[in-house]
């Protein structure tokens, strides 16, 4: 059985990032996810991709989670968000709280609501933050005590090692991502447009179960090529022959692969291409 079947590893990344800190007593760290942003002046949503932190010590996926670890311990506590019951019209029923403790690898889920009395009681004597704002009223009573520095080495150190989980997360990543550049390979021909590449990438990328792209693509044709961070992706792709650079990886599970290859348009090179 592949060990991505498993939870993701959420306490012994937990472990390697305590590992680097300070053993204070009463201390805690407090990490934030990220939220549902609309594109300007608009009520449709982009596409949600959760801080890459946060995901390394929980395996959440979804916006609008909070953690709070006791360094002391190591024990985590999620907190989910409360969810009015006007919204569930547009976003669904929110899945009970024993059914996110099964799904993540933590020691507790509790509401949002839950925070303020959660930390009171804890009162902690140091609270190490990572993003610069803090809009948990919770844990802004405790600015005076907030430690920015040591968080930040101990996740950078930690996350510079990979875990074997993780690193079958990597393997599948570019598995994806070289089957992809395949098919553009195979499929690139004369008088296309440099963006049905970038298209083909990414729905070969999305039907293997890729959540997105690493990064915006580089698809260049031509004298495209020679531009290093070319991002139109949108010029036609002349003939057989010409060289064409792409650069693209795949997203996936927040682990992202970064591939570049260089081939002819038509599959063959010409004498100047080699």
């Amino acid at each position: 059985m592949s060990i991505l079947k498993n939870k993701y590893p959420a306490k012994e990344h937990t472990q390697k990032v305590l590992s680097h800190l300070p053993k204070t007593d009463n201390a805690i760290i407090y990490l934030k996810g990220d939220y549902t942003k609309c594109r300007h002046n608009t009520d449709c949503e982009n596409t949600f991709r959760q801080e890459s932190n946060f995901f390394y010590l929980t395996g959440v996926e979804k916006p609008g989670f909070q953690l709070v670890i006791e360094v002391a311990t190591g024990k985590s506590t999620l907190f989910a968000p409360d969810v009015d019951e006007a919204d569930i019209m547009w976003i669904g029923l929110p899945a009970p709280l024993s059914s996110v403790q099964e799904k993540y690898d933590v020691d507790q889920v509790l509401y949002a609501s839950e925070l303020d009395s959660f930390v009171e009681k804890l009162n902690p004597s140091t609270v190490h933050v990572f993003t610069e704002v803090i809009d948990a009223k919770a844990v802004e009573k405790y600015e005076s005590k907030f430690e920015r520095d040591n968080i930040k080495v101990a996740l950078e150190e930690a996350r510079m090692v990979k875990t074997e989980y993780e690193i079958e997360l990597l393997l599948e990543a570019n598995r994806i991502a070289s089957e992809a550049h395949v098919e553009l390979f195979k499929g690139t021909k004369a008088n296309m447009n440099e963006r049905e590449l970038h298209a083909l990438f990414a729905y070969t990328c999305h039907r293997q179960g890729s959540s997105g792209l690493g990064y915006n693509p580089i698809v260049g044709a031509g004298k495209n090529s020679a531009i290093l961070h070319y991002g139109d992706n949108n010029s036609e792709i002349e003939k057989n022959g010409d060289l064409i650079l792409v650069d693209a990886g795949c997203d996936y599970r927040f682990y992202a692969s970064d591939i570049t290859r260089c081939y002819p348009v038509g599959g063959k090179f010409t004498e100047d291409s080699k």
